[in-house]
C-alpha cells in the first residue's frame, strides 16, 4: 500500500478517481494563462463548428435534401463537440 499525503495548491490540478485522489503540481512545469488562452482559442473554434452543424441541422431545406447518413452523422458530430467544449472547461476550471 501506498500512502503520500500532499496538499492541493492554487497551482496543483487534481483527478478524483474513485476513492483516491491523484494532485499533479503544475507551478513551473506550464504556464497557465498560455495555457488557458489556447484552450479558449480551442473552446471558440469548436463553437464556431458546433453552431454551423446546428444551423444546418435546424434548417429545413437541408434536411429535406440532405442523405440521412450525412444527417446522422452531423448528430454525432454536433454531440462530439459538445463533449469537447465540456471536457475543455473542465481543464479550464482545474488549472485556473
Amino acid at each position: 500500500s501506498f500512502n503520500a499525503i500532499f496538499s492541493k495548491s492554487d497551482s496543483s490540478a487534481y483527478i478524483v478517481i474513485s476513492n483516491s485522489t491523484l494532485i499533479v503540481p503544475l507551478e513551473g512545469v506550464i504556464d497557465t494563462n498560455e495555457e488557458i488562452g489556447k484552450l479558449n482559442l480551442k473552446k471558440k473554434n469548436e463553437t464556431s463548428e458546433l453552431i454551423n452543424l446546428q444551423n444546418k441541422l435546424n434548417n429545413p431545406q437541408f434536411i429535406a435534401k440532405a442523405p440521412k447518413n450525412i444527417i446522422e452523422q452531423f448528430k454525432m458530430q454536433s454531440k462530439e463537440i459538445k463533449s469537447s467544449i465540456e471536457k475543455i472547461d473542465q481543464i479550464i476550471n482545474t488549472i485556473k
